[in-house]
Protein backbone atom coordinates (compact mmCIF):
# COMPACT_ATOMS: atom_id res chain seq x y z
CA UNK A 1 0.00 0.00 0.00
CA UNK A 2 1.38 3.39 -0.96
CA UNK A 3 0.58 6.45 1.11
CA UNK A 4 0.95 9.83 -0.57
CA UNK A 5 1.11 13.18 1.15
CA UNK A 6 -1.42 15.86 0.19
CA UNK A 7 1.42 17.89 -1.31
CA UNK A 8 2.46 14.95 -3.50
CA UNK A 9 -1.09 14.48 -4.74
CA UNK A 10 -1.46 18.15 -5.60
CA UNK A 11 1.89 18.16 -7.40
CA UNK A 12 0.89 15.10 -9.44
CA UNK A 13 -2.51 16.57 -10.19
CA UNK A 14 -1.07 19.89 -11.28
CA UNK A 15 1.65 18.30 -13.42
CA UNK A 16 -0.73 15.90 -15.14
CA UNK A 17 -3.26 18.59 -15.90
CA UNK A 18 -0.58 20.94 -17.15
CA UNK A 19 0.23 18.48 -19.92
CA UNK A 20 -3.24 18.98 -21.35
CA UNK A 21 -4.10 22.46 -20.22
CA UNK A 22 -1.42 24.28 -18.26
CA UNK A 23 -3.23 24.90 -14.99
CA UNK A 24 -2.80 25.55 -11.32
CA UNK A 25 -4.96 23.57 -8.89
CA UNK A 26 -6.52 25.53 -6.06
CA UNK A 27 -9.02 25.00 -3.28
CA UNK A 28 -9.84 27.66 -0.69
CA UNK A 29 -6.60 29.39 -1.60
CA UNK A 30 -4.24 26.65 -0.38
CA UNK A 31 -3.79 24.62 -3.57
CA UNK A 32 -5.57 21.52 -2.30
CA UNK A 33 -8.67 19.56 -3.18
CA UNK A 34 -11.12 19.43 -0.28
CA UNK A 35 -13.78 16.95 0.77
CA UNK A 36 -17.43 17.77 1.34
CA UNK A 37 -17.60 15.48 4.34
CA UNK A 38 -20.56 13.23 5.02
CA UNK A 39 -20.24 14.12 8.70
CA UNK A 40 -20.94 17.74 7.73
CA UNK A 41 -23.97 16.92 5.61
CA UNK A 42 -22.01 16.44 2.38
CA UNK A 43 -21.68 13.64 -0.16
CA UNK A 44 -18.09 12.59 0.55
CA UNK A 45 -16.92 13.90 -2.83
CA UNK A 46 -13.74 15.94 -3.34
CA UNK A 47 -13.55 19.28 -5.19
CA UNK A 48 -10.83 21.62 -6.44
CA UNK A 49 -10.74 24.94 -8.24
CA UNK A 50 -8.41 24.65 -11.25
CA UNK A 51 -7.10 27.80 -12.93
CA UNK A 52 -5.57 27.67 -16.41
CA UNK A 53 -2.75 29.91 -17.57
CA UNK A 54 -4.92 31.06 -20.47
CA UNK A 55 -8.39 30.69 -21.92
CA UNK A 56 -9.81 27.18 -21.79
CA UNK A 57 -12.92 25.80 -23.46
CA UNK A 58 -15.51 23.79 -21.57
CA UNK A 59 -14.58 20.58 -23.40
CA UNK A 60 -10.86 21.05 -22.72
CA UNK A 61 -11.58 21.56 -19.04
CA UNK A 62 -13.78 18.46 -18.91
CA UNK A 63 -11.17 16.40 -20.76
CA UNK A 64 -8.41 17.49 -18.38
CA UNK A 65 -10.62 16.66 -15.40
CA UNK A 66 -11.34 13.21 -16.81
CA UNK A 67 -7.61 12.59 -17.17
CA UNK A 68 -7.32 13.03 -13.42
CA UNK A 69 -10.18 10.72 -12.52
CA UNK A 70 -12.54 13.66 -12.01
CA UNK A 71 -15.24 15.56 -13.91
CA UNK A 72 -16.46 19.12 -13.99
CA UNK A 73 -18.50 19.69 -10.83
CA UNK A 74 -22.16 18.69 -10.88
CA UNK A 75 -24.28 20.74 -8.49
CA UNK A 76 -27.36 18.84 -7.38
CA UNK A 77 -28.65 20.90 -4.45
CA UNK A 78 -28.41 24.29 -2.81
CA UNK A 79 -26.06 23.05 -0.04
CA UNK A 80 -23.72 21.62 -2.69
CA UNK A 81 -23.99 24.86 -4.67
CA UNK A 82 -22.93 26.84 -1.61
CA UNK A 83 -19.99 24.50 -0.94
CA UNK A 84 -18.81 24.50 -4.55
CA UNK A 85 -19.14 28.25 -5.04
CA UNK A 86 -16.96 28.86 -1.95
CA UNK A 87 -14.06 27.46 -3.98
CA UNK A 88 -14.57 30.17 -6.60
CA UNK A 89 -14.34 33.05 -4.16
CA UNK A 90 -10.86 34.13 -5.22
CA UNK A 91 -10.09 36.85 -7.82
CA UNK A 92 -7.86 34.51 -9.82
CA UNK A 93 -10.88 32.35 -10.68
CA UNK A 94 -12.57 35.11 -12.66
CA UNK A 95 -12.10 36.50 -16.16
CA UNK A 96 -13.98 39.77 -16.09
CA UNK A 97 -17.26 38.70 -14.52
CA UNK A 98 -17.00 35.14 -15.87
CA UNK A 99 -16.33 32.50 -13.22
CA UNK A 100 -15.45 28.78 -13.31
CA UNK A 101 -16.88 26.15 -15.61
CA UNK A 102 -19.29 23.61 -14.11
CA UNK A 103 -20.34 20.22 -15.47
CA UNK A 104 -23.65 21.19 -17.06
CA UNK A 105 -24.34 21.24 -20.79
CA UNK A 106 -27.32 21.72 -23.03
CA UNK A 107 -28.52 18.60 -24.85
CA UNK A 108 -28.04 19.15 -28.60
CA UNK A 109 -31.11 19.85 -30.73
CA UNK A 110 -33.43 20.47 -27.78
CA UNK A 111 -34.19 24.04 -28.80
CA UNK A 112 -33.04 27.54 -27.99
CA UNK A 113 -32.88 29.63 -25.95
CA UNK A 114 -33.80 27.29 -23.11
CA UNK A 115 -33.47 23.75 -24.40
CA UNK A 116 -32.87 20.82 -22.06
CA UNK A 117 -29.80 20.48 -19.86
CA UNK A 118 -27.83 17.57 -18.43
CA UNK A 119 -24.90 16.85 -16.13
CA UNK A 120 -21.78 15.19 -17.52
CA UNK A 121 -22.32 12.34 -15.08
CA UNK A 122 -25.92 11.66 -16.09
CA UNK A 123 -27.20 12.63 -12.65
CA UNK A 124 -30.74 14.11 -12.49
CA UNK A 125 -31.08 17.74 -13.58
CA UNK A 126 -33.42 18.80 -10.79
CA UNK A 127 -31.76 21.75 -9.04
CA UNK A 128 -31.16 24.82 -11.24
CA UNK A 129 -29.40 27.38 -9.04
CA UNK A 130 -30.91 30.47 -7.43
CA UNK A 131 -31.25 32.62 -10.58
CA UNK A 132 -34.57 32.36 -12.42
CA UNK A 133 -33.06 33.96 -15.55
CA UNK A 134 -30.90 30.89 -16.27
CA UNK A 135 -30.52 29.91 -19.03
CA UNK A 136 -31.00 32.90 -21.33
CA UNK A 137 -28.79 32.16 -24.36
CA UNK A 138 -27.37 35.68 -24.24
CA UNK A 139 -30.79 37.26 -24.06
CA UNK A 140 -33.33 37.87 -26.78
CA UNK A 141 -31.93 38.04 -30.30
CA UNK A 142 -28.60 36.32 -29.63
CA UNK A 143 -27.31 34.39 -32.64
CA UNK A 144 -24.81 32.33 -30.59
CA UNK A 145 -25.82 29.14 -28.87
CA UNK A 146 -24.81 29.37 -25.22
CA UNK A 147 -24.91 25.80 -24.02
CA UNK A 148 -22.32 25.31 -21.27
CA UNK A 149 -22.63 26.10 -17.55
CA UNK A 150 -20.53 28.37 -15.33
CA UNK A 151 -20.73 30.89 -12.49
CA UNK A 152 -21.09 34.60 -13.28
CA UNK A 153 -21.06 38.06 -11.64
CA UNK A 154 -18.91 37.11 -8.61
CA UNK A 155 -21.92 35.58 -6.88
CA UNK A 156 -23.61 32.19 -6.75
CA UNK A 157 -25.36 32.72 -10.08
CA UNK A 158 -25.45 30.24 -12.94
CA UNK A 159 -25.04 31.33 -16.54
CA UNK A 160 -24.84 29.75 -19.98
CA UNK A 161 -21.89 30.42 -22.30
CA UNK A 162 -20.76 29.00 -25.64
CA UNK A 163 -18.20 26.20 -25.68
CA UNK A 164 -15.31 28.66 -26.14
CA UNK A 165 -16.14 30.54 -22.96
CA UNK A 166 -15.10 34.04 -24.13
CA UNK A 167 -11.71 33.73 -22.42
CA UNK A 168 -12.88 31.95 -19.26
CA UNK A 169 -9.90 30.19 -17.67
CA UNK A 170 -11.03 28.31 -14.57
CA UNK A 171 -13.07 25.25 -13.69
CA UNK A 172 -14.18 23.33 -10.62
CA UNK A 173 -13.31 19.63 -10.64
CA UNK A 174 -15.16 16.96 -8.67
CA UNK A 175 -13.99 13.47 -7.72
CA UNK A 176 -16.95 11.16 -7.10
CA UNK A 177 -15.92 7.73 -8.43
CA UNK A 178 -16.21 4.69 -6.16
CA UNK A 179 -14.88 1.90 -8.38
CA UNK A 180 -14.84 -0.77 -5.66
CA UNK A 181 -18.31 0.08 -4.35
CA UNK A 182 -17.31 0.44 -0.72
CA UNK A 183 -19.17 3.72 -0.23
CA UNK A 184 -16.04 5.87 -0.05
CA UNK A 185 -14.83 8.06 -2.93
CA UNK A 186 -11.69 6.61 -4.53
CA UNK A 187 -9.82 9.93 -4.56
CA UNK A 188 -9.80 10.13 -0.77
CA UNK A 189 -8.66 6.53 -0.46
CA UNK A 190 -5.81 7.08 -2.91
CA UNK A 191 -4.95 10.19 -0.95
CA UNK A 192 -4.70 8.53 2.45
CA UNK A 193 -3.16 5.30 1.15
CA UNK A 194 -6.04 2.95 1.88
CA UNK A 195 -6.03 2.09 -1.85
CA UNK A 196 -2.78 1.92 -3.81
CA UNK A 197 -2.34 4.39 -6.71
CA UNK A 198 1.23 3.94 -7.92
CA UNK A 199 0.80 6.01 -11.09
CA UNK A 200 -0.88 8.88 -9.18
CA UNK A 201 -3.83 9.19 -11.56
CA UNK A 202 -6.39 9.13 -8.73
CA UNK A 203 -7.77 5.76 -9.88
CA UNK A 204 -7.00 2.83 -7.56
CA UNK A 205 -4.56 0.35 -9.07
CA UNK A 206 -6.88 -2.55 -8.26
CA UNK A 207 -9.63 -0.97 -10.39
CA UNK A 208 -7.28 -0.51 -13.34
CA UNK A 209 -5.54 -3.87 -13.10
CA UNK A 210 -8.53 -6.10 -12.59
CA UNK A 211 -7.40 -7.28 -9.16
CA UNK A 212 -9.81 -7.61 -6.26
CA UNK A 213 -10.10 -4.33 -4.38
CA UNK A 214 -10.44 -4.16 -0.62
CA UNK A 215 -14.04 -3.78 0.53
CA UNK A 216 -15.67 -2.16 3.52
CA UNK A 217 -14.48 -4.07 6.59
CA UNK A 218 -11.24 -5.25 4.97
CA UNK A 219 -9.00 -3.43 7.43
CA UNK A 220 -5.73 -4.95 6.21
CA UNK A 221 -6.70 -4.51 2.52
CA UNK A 222 -5.88 -8.09 1.49
CA UNK A 223 -9.17 -8.75 -0.29
CA UNK A 224 -10.66 -10.92 2.46
CA UNK A 225 -12.65 -9.91 5.55
CA UNK A 226 -11.74 -12.31 8.32
CA UNK A 227 -10.64 -12.65 11.95
CA UNK A 228 -7.56 -10.50 11.34
CA UNK A 229 -9.75 -7.57 10.30
CA UNK A 230 -11.97 -8.13 13.32
CA UNK A 231 -8.94 -8.02 15.60
CA UNK A 232 -7.66 -4.84 13.95
CA UNK A 233 -10.99 -3.09 14.46
CA UNK A 234 -11.32 -4.15 18.09
CA UNK A 235 -7.72 -3.16 18.90
CA UNK A 236 -8.30 0.35 17.54
CA UNK A 237 -11.74 0.92 19.00
CA UNK A 238 -12.57 4.59 19.59
CA UNK A 239 -9.58 5.90 17.64
CA UNK A 240 -8.77 7.23 14.18
CA UNK A 241 -5.93 4.80 13.38
CA UNK A 242 -3.03 5.88 11.18
CA UNK A 243 -1.55 2.40 10.82
CA UNK A 244 -4.77 0.78 9.57
CA UNK A 245 -6.98 3.61 8.25
CA UNK A 246 -9.38 1.07 6.73
CA UNK A 247 -10.37 0.00 10.23
CA UNK A 248 -12.57 3.09 10.06
CA UNK A 249 -14.72 1.43 7.39
CA UNK A 250 -17.23 4.26 6.99
CA UNK A 251 -14.63 7.02 7.08
CA UNK A 252 -16.28 9.03 9.85
CA UNK A 253 -13.06 9.48 11.83
CA UNK A 254 -13.68 6.93 14.60
CA UNK A 255 -13.59 3.14 14.81
CA UNK A 256 -16.90 2.16 16.37
CA UNK A 257 -19.90 -0.14 16.16
CA UNK A 258 -20.63 0.82 12.55
CA UNK A 259 -17.17 -0.32 11.51
CA UNK A 260 -17.57 -3.55 13.45
CA UNK A 261 -20.87 -4.12 11.62
CA UNK A 262 -19.08 -3.57 8.30
CA UNK A 263 -16.62 -6.33 9.16
CA UNK A 264 -19.30 -8.79 10.19
CA UNK A 265 -21.58 -8.09 7.22
CA UNK A 266 -18.77 -8.41 4.66
CA UNK A 267 -17.20 -11.57 6.10
CA UNK A 268 -15.36 -13.59 3.47
CA UNK A 269 -13.72 -12.66 0.15
CA UNK A 270 -14.43 -9.14 -1.11
CA UNK A 271 -16.82 -9.03 -4.03
CA UNK A 272 -18.72 -12.19 -3.10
Amino acid sequence: MQTRSMATVVTAMTAATALALGVEARAQGDGRAIEWKVSEGGNGHWYALVIAKGAVSWSAAQSAASGLGAHLATVLSEPEDVFVFALAETPAAWTGHFGPWLGGRQIPRTGEPLGQWEWVTGEPWDYVGPDETFPNNGGAGSAIDENRLHYIDFIRRWNDLPESGYGLRSAIYEWSADCNGDGIVDYGQCLDGTLSDVNSNNIPDCCEGGAACPCAGDADANGVVDAIDLAIVLARWGSAPKDYPRADANGDGTVDAQDLAAVLSAWGPCGE
